[in-house]
């Protein structure tokens, strides 16, 4: 049992500002926090001198002795208890941002100073909370919210066009917390804005943009970077889009509440040297998106991404308090519920967003909650755009196909439940989709498919790509086809003795057709299909591989008896999917199970 323990104080522990490798370990303990670089080495007094001789940016070191691991640290925030590794630390970690209570949702945006309640004031007192600083992006064309901290009883404010004219002066009253709130009138996207804040003691003034603001979080697939990085969790094409990064300097910019980039700062500019160890899927969507609007749209990426964490961690209590009973465990003793939530979210409420992209489940599967998904998702979803205080898109990203431990190529898995809960999570919602990246998966034993295991789906760049798709139909309101398509009847009937003929109708799409996937091993040379059947939702038959007949497609399957099949579903039968259904906009077809008894006519034969 791994047990977490909140430190009260860092003194007790840190081995001080000296930067010499401490005596003395601390046995049975690993340093959570920042983690930038992986260091093979083979004794724990190695570990600390390599963190000594990477000052001043390493904080802390973690040495796991069954793998022989030394992991460099920019910050440490806690002690977890853990048998397998030996940790130290070098120095005052990196400090990390003050949790502040969530705002409670207001009525729709409109230029009122101090709407109520509001966030907590950050601390050390900053006129301007940080969230602007840097070179922020605001959403473009709505009211978006500014706060931040004052002595006095009211502060001046002033929004500057880019051509240098004042567009708001205001005076904000500041409550009794210190804090001042308002919002800015909607604002036309552009580059160079200057926002002004002053009271008696101090004033500040900043650079910020509108335009298109992205928030993504999720596990380590949205959190896997660009590259390249000493880390060498990579998406592919790293070297060539870091040499490229220059052309977005001053046009996009990123922000990550903790990241393994040493020179950030709360939003901080595309580079070479920055880009690398951003999230690759949120950079490829955003990229795509800046692109597509003549790159004259300032865009604003927000990372938010932890591996290996189910959804709870960015959920507050009364959201899962409404999908999982109270007694139910913790899914990881090391990630306990709700902190990436008080940690990261809620210190950037209610700063406004345009688009959400969310790419997790893995970590659900595996404390088997694929049941409550669906219903943990409706929660996120929601309390964000109460919490915001936005109704902006939800776009998430469903899971590829991969193997969990031993599990074999046509063994049933957790995978395609997960595929249909993300689904259903998001279909009852207004403007919330998903697009699928079943496509994508990587192949068991073919070792150039995904380099981080087959979990770890290194072909970001056309999953951005779909998900810009996504935004421009759903933020942007273009007409364009950005969907999975989806089976809108399937009818079975009997051909000869126990073989049945399955036809099925998608909806979206003119010309539907068959095509391998990008790993496949078999692809659509294969006499088995990534179809299955059933009678009683149990044991499963094999079809045969689809075929396209007049925009329809076509299965067959032998079912041994003269019982028909009832059930058929799409994608569940092996774990890496090998001949897809696509559109004539590549984009594959949607997993789905779906009740065939309905369409079944009794005496009917197809030939």
């Amino acid at each position: 049992m791994v047990h977490l323990r909140v430190l009260v104080s860092f003194a007790f522990f840190l081995v001080g500002a000296s930067f010499e490798c401490p005596s003395g370990s601390s046995e049975k303990t690993r340093l959570t926090g920042t983690a930038y670089k992986y260091v093979d080495l083979e004794t724990a007094e190695q570990c600390c001198a390599h963190c000594s001789g990477d000052q001043p940016s390493c904080a802390g070191w973690v040495f796991y002795v069954d793998e022989s691991r030394c992991v460099l640290k920019n910050e440490t925030n806690h002690q977890v208890a853990d048998d397998t590794c030996i940790s130290g630390s070098l120095g005052p970690p990196t400090p990390s941002p003050q949790p502040s209570p969530t705002p409670a949702p207001s009525p729709a945006p409109t230029p009122a100073p101090s709407p109520a309640p509001t966030p907590s004031p950050p601390k050390p007192i900053a006129l301007l909370d940080a969230m602007f600083q840097g070179g922020a992006v605001l959403q473009r064309d709505v009211a978006v919210a500014v706060w931040g901290t004052s002595q006095d009883s009211e502060i001046q404010l002033q929004l500057r066009l880019p051509e240098g004219r004042a567009a708001l002066e205001s005076t904000v009253p500041v409550n009794a917390s210190g804090i001042w709130l308002t919002y800015l009138p909607p604002q036309a996207a552009g580059y160079g804005y200057k926002l002004a804040v002053s009271d008696h003691h101090d004033q500040t003034t900043v650079g910020i943009s509108f335009g298109e603001v992205i928030l993504c979080a999720g596990q380590s697939n949205m959190g896997m970077q660009v590259g390249p990085s000493e880390r060498a969790f990579d998406a592919d094409n790293a070297t060539a889009e870091a040499n490229a990064a220059g052309r977005y300097t001053g046009k996009i910019w990123l922000h990550a509440r903790t990241t393994r980039y040493v020179n950030a700062t709360m939003w901080y500019d595309v580079t070479p040297e920055s880009i690398p160890t951003f999230s690759a899927v949120c950079w490829y969507a955003g990229r795509d998106l800046w692109f597509h609007m003549g790159e004259k749209i300032p865009v604003g990426l927000i990372m938010n991404a932890v591996g290996a964490h189910p959804i709870e961690h960015w959920l507050g209590p009364d959201q899962i308090r409404a999908c999982l009973p109270a007694s139910q465990p913790l899914c990881r003793d090391s990630a306990p519920n709700s902190k990436g939530w008080g940690k990261s979210i809620v210190p950037m409420q209610p700063f406004t967003i345009g688009t959400m992209l969310w790419d997790q489940g893995e970590q659900n599967i595996n404390c088997d909650e694929v049941a409550d998904y669906s219903c943990l998702t409706r929660q996120l979803v929601q309390s964000y755009r109460e919490q915001f205080n936005s109704s902006f898109p939800f776009i998430s990203v469903q899971l590829p196909g991969y193997a969990i431990g031993a599990q074999q190529p046509y063994e049933p898995s957790g995978q395609f439940a997960m595929r249909l809960a993300q689904d259903a999570g998001s279909e009852p919602l207004k403007d919330a989709d998903i697009i699928p990246t079943y496509d994508y998966s990587c192949a068991m034993g073919k070792t150039d498919g995904c380099p981080h295991g087959n979990v770890h789906n290194v072909h970001k760049q056309p999953i951005g790509a779909r998900l810009a798709l996504q935004i421009r139909r759903m933020r942007l309101g273009e007409d364009v086809n950005s969907q999975g398509l989806r089976v809108s009847s399937a009818t079975a009937a009997r051909k000869a003795g126990t073989v049945y003929g399955i036809q099925m109708e998608f909806e979206g799409s003119n010309s539907v057709h068959m095509g391998p996937t990008r790993n496949c091993t078999t692809c659509c040379q294969d006499s088995v299909g990534d179809f299955d059947v059933s009678v009683d939702g149990i044991t499963w038959l094999n079809t045969s591989a689809a075929v396209v007949r007049e925009g329809a497609v076509e299965v067959e399957v032998d079912m041994l008896t003269a019982v028909a099949p009832r059930v058929l579903r799409y994608t569940a039968n092996r774990v890496y999917p090998q001949c897809a259904v696509f559109s004539a906009e590549g984009i594959p077809a949607m997993p789905f199970q779906m009740n065939l008894s309905a369409f079944l006519p009794a005496d009917t034969v197809l030939v």
